[in-house]
């Protein structure tokens, strides 16, 4: 996704966060991360300030479920 997003040709220069989240690929862990990825997306729109606020709800989130790697990224497009 980051690639696509570095390699598009435009001038808009409007932000996207990327997230990743470390799920092990089995249906087991795909349900858990589910629930996980849900919750996450939950809490990031309940923001008033998405940008000012994003890296607060990620530290929490990373606090509250120490196995899953989060990786988090801005691009502009």
């Amino acid at each position: 996704i980051v690639e696509d997003l570095q390699t598009r040709d435009t001038n808009e220069g409007d932000s996207v966060h990327v997230i990743n989240i470390d799920i092990q690929d089995n249906h087991e862990e795909a349900t858990i991360g589910a629930l996980f990825v849900c919750d996450l997306c939950a809490k990031l729109e309940a923001c008033e300030d998405l940008d000012n606020e994003i890296d607060e709800v990620l530290t929490e989130f990373e606090q509250n479920n120490s196995r899953r790697n989060i990786l988090h990224t801005i691009c502009f497009y």
